[in-house]
């Protein structure tokens, strides 16, 4: 088939291009979803890299559809060769380059046109992504959950860049490639690199984000993405291929992020927590085929041992019996030395399903529900689901129940804690985020007015935040949005200090908090957090409180402010 017409329409142009090489009938699906674009303005061209089987190219051929271009290549180009073929042939302004076995939602096209209109910036958009299985039904395997943990959180589109989106990116690999929108010209500047098969399009992704990209990330389903066991990653994933693969990639990356001066991004490449679980993942499989190399491959991918240290082949084979649950738990080191604490009052509408997401979310960490003087059913719902339950005889309010929290954790030798409402406001996917930031912090804050989701406060409580922000930046030495944020984590030297120091005062916990561990030395940060809305349980602010809030907050700052600094020691 000759070149497509002209365009109809004005505006940003989107090729869709599809290597073909898989099964003929997920192909026919792949090419009708785009078909019934609602946005008829694109053109899709599939590149057949010498499937066995001539149909499935007189199926498109015979389309006769003006915007659909077929090309078979003269040789067999490879996964590498062929997305490279892709580029190089991409005209529009923005390119896809879409799996033979994926599905385009029909609001794709004019998705990616709206969110590039509202961006004009955007380098590459990752639209909102559906997972399916192999036979169409709609699945949420580990890989996927995995990747929402990682994956920021946002309402609507939101544009990220700089060092903040290659530690995400190193940290997860969140991205799902078929469905991302590139800027043409970014991918001709920087294309796919030959040397790689599994993680070439992670290194695309970091090529652009280190030359300045900006990626635009929404959260509404535009693109459904098949996720079954025939692909590149999957097969080179079981015979540990993959693994060597990817731990030469992040060792490069750390190289080039500590050069760059990132050091986050480099610490992050670094460890590549998520990929080596993965590998830990894989290991009963390939234990039970007695693959002796690939084991050897996936241990030490999972143990971080570099290439160049084992060459692969010196990593013992684990013998029978060997239990990859073991190093599932060392991969999970940081969240078995972490304890979530919840303080509840009168929570029973929803402390259940809130520690019930805490354990699903965050595999191996340890919830103490601290009951602070319920008169219901709490410490019930809490105990029912899984969580260690302390209970107050009177109701101390937050900070006394945080104190008795930080107590717990130095008795049974947890080095990090982190708070969570009970109410479930606190999305416990972003503890991992707040983790993370204390191989640098003290103490880190999940901020709502930092840039992400729609949270608002009003009236005298906004301007209370916003001076309150201004005072407590200026006293922690570093920029904070959110200076009552209820979302916190503590690294071990914050845990020692707040165990004997924790303020129990209305608005202590938070305000008096920061001030104690600033003064003390500590150091703090803060991560941008959603806030979802309350699932039940009443505020622990009610209305007469709210009204004060104003002043009662300004009061407590200045009781901080006068209150002599104490000392800042390691934790016991």
């Amino acid at each position: 088939m000759t070149a497509p017409s002209a365009r109809q329409s004005q505006g940003v142009s989107v090729d869709l291009m599809m290597p073909f090489y898989g099964d003929p009938a997920l192909f026919t699906l792949a090419v009708d979803s785009v078909r019934a674009q609602s946005d008829p303005d694109w053109r899709l061209v599939v590149i057949d890299d010498q499937y066995p089987d001539a149909a499935p190219g007189q199926w498109v051929s015979a389309l006769d559809d003006p915007r659909i271009v077929y090309l078979r290549n003269e040789v067999n180009l490879g996964v590498s060769g062929n997305f490279k073929k892709c580029a190089d042939l991409a005209t529009a302004d923005f390119t896809t380059i879409v799996g033979c076995d994926d599905i385009l939602l029909p609001n794709y096209v004019a998705r990616i046109r709206q969110l590039v209109e509202e961006f004009p910036e955007a380098d590459f958009v990752q639209p909102g992504v559906q997972v399916m299985d192999a036979t169409g039904q709609d699945v949420l395997p580990l890989a996927d959950r995995v990747k929402g943990w990682y994956r920021p959180r946002v309402s609507g589109a939101t544009q990220i860049s700089g060092e903040e989106l290659a530690s995400s990116l190193l940290a997860g690999a969140w991205t799902y490639f078929p469905s991302i929108a590139w800027r043409t010209s970014r991918l001709h500047q920087h294309g796919f690199r030959d040397d790689l098969d599994v993680a070439l399009d992670l290194a695309l992704l970091i090529d652009i984000v280190v030359a300045g990209g900006t990626l635009v990330l929404d959260d509404q389903p535009s693109f459904r993405y098949r996720r079954h066991s025939g692909s590149v990653s999957s097969w080179k994933a079981d015979d540990g291929s993959r693994f060597v693969e990817e731990q030469r990639y992040f060792a490069e990356c750390a190289e080039r992020m500590t050069a760059l001066g990132w050091k986050r991004a480099a610490r992050v490449a670094s460890r590549h927590y998520s990929s080596r679980l993965n590998a830990v993942t894989r290991i009963p499989a390939s234990i039970t085929a007695r693959d002796r190399q690939g084991t050897r491959a996936l241990v030490g991918h999972a143990l971080a041992i570099t290439p160049r240290d084992s060459l692969i082949g010196s990593v013992p084979f684990p013998p029978a019996g060997a239990s990859p649950v073991r190093l599932a738990q060392d991969m999970s080191s940081v969240l078995a030395r972490t304890l979530i604490v919840m303080p509840a009052f009168n929570e029973e509408e929803s402390v259940g399903d809130v520690v019930r997401e805490v354990f699903s979310a965050l595999p191996g960490v340890h919830c103490l529900v601290v009951n602070d003087g319920s008169a219901d059913q709490t410490t019930a719902f809490a105990r029912r689901a899984g969580a260690v339950v302390a209970e107050l005889p009177v109701n101390l309010g937050v900070g006394g129940a945080m104190r008795l929290g930080f107590k717990y954790a130095i008795a049974h030798g947890f080095d990090n804690v982190v708070q969570i409402d009970s109410d479930g406001q606190h999305d416990p996917s972003n503890v991992l985020a707040l983790l993370e930031r204390l191989d640098d912090a003290d103490l880190v804050i999940g901020a709502r007015f930092a840039g992400v989701g729609d949270y608002e406060a009003r009236g005298p409580r906004r301007w209370a935040m916003r001076v309150l922000s201004v005072i407590l930046s200026r006293t922690a030495r570093t920029p904070l949005t959110d200076t009552t944020s209820g979302f916190k984590a503590s690294g071990p030297r914050a845990v020692a200090l707040f165990a004997s120091h924790y303020p129990a005062e209305y608005l202590g916990d938070t305000i008096e908090a920061l001030v104690i561990a600033s003064r003390a030395g500590c150091r703090i940060e803060q991560v941008p957090v959603v806030m979802r809305v309350r699932a039940g349980g009443q505020p622990s602010h009610n209305p007469l409180r709210a009204a004060a809030y104003l002043g009662r907050a300004f009061v407590a700052l200045c009781f901080a402010l006068i209150r002599p600094s104490l000392p800042l020691r390691p934790k016991a």
